[in-house]
């Protein structure tokens, strides 16, 4: 059976991508108040930058999760491959629309999970 390699590395990638940046994103102060953050909330503010709060890292977070997992199982059972591909497709949007995963992560996680949604094995 023949795997979706090239999804999966662009999926793979985008996901470890969008979770570095979610992480990242979160380190550096966009979440309110002092904490564990390197700034702590802007000059005093609440620490967003587009008034989001802080819950648009954690959904890129959540989207670089479920974008890995499906790279996993995009490349463990490839028959699989198109629901993968499609769950993909809806967390780098997600990602794209709401969280801070960056936008060429996300992209590259929307056409990585494109090129397995129209991914067809072999039967015979």
């Amino acid at each position: 059976m023949e795997r979706p390699t090239a999804a999966f590395a662009l999926t793979l990638l985008a996901g470890i991508w969008i979770l570095a940046t979610a992480v990242s994103w979160w380190a550096w102060g966009a979440h309110p108040g002092p904490g564990p953050g390197l700034m702590s909330g802007w000059m005093g503010g609440r620490g967003d930058l587009i008034h989001g709060g802080s819950w648009t890292p954690w959904i890129g977070l959540v989207s670089g999760l479920v974008i890995v997992s499906g790279a996993t199982g995009l490349y463990t059972r490839p028959s699989t491959a198109p629901v993968w591909g499609v769950v993909i497709v809806a967390a780098a949007a997600a990602n794209l629309f709401v969280g801070f995963g960056g936008f060429l992560a996300s992209i590259l996680g929307v056409v990585g999970g494109t090129l397995a949604a129209v991914h067809r094995t072999d039967s015979g």
